[in-house]
């Protein structure tokens, strides 16, 4: 499996691209990337430029939500769903991508939505 995650972004509107823009503008080669589903057709296709083995993170909004729900159906078991996100967090998942082990990089993004989210 690849060891280097990506970020995708998903929202139902554009304040999701909005962020991946902010982030691109600090970042060069920051593995995050946006994507708005559209509440009446919640489809997403997972990019066939990412190799079958790279794990996904895929940040939404908010649990039982249309990003949510979207994310669920292309999901592999290698990906991971994270509800809830913030631009600390993404940013946060930015740079500590490349250096954590993913397990250590989930959980981390997980409790970070107790600590106001920033992961690590």
């Amino acid at each position: 499996m690849s060891e280097t995650p990506i970020g995708i972004v998903v929202t139902r509107n554009e304040w999701g691209p909005l962020l991946v823009e902010e982030v691109e503008g600090t970042y060069c080669d920051c593995g995050l990337y946006a994507v708005i589903v559209n509440p009446a057709s919640p489809e997403l296709i997972r990019p066939v430029a990412i190799a079958p083995d790279q794990s996904i993170f895929w940040f939404v909004d908010a649990p039982g939500s249309t990003a949510e729900r979207a994310a669920q159906r292309v999901k592999l078991a290698i990906d991971h769903i994270i509800t809830g996100f913030s631009m600390p967090m993404l940013l946060s998942f930015v740079t500590k991508r490349k250096h954590l082990p993913i397990e250590v990089l989930v959980a981390q993004c997980r409790s970070a939505l107790e600590r106001g989210n920033i992961c690590g």
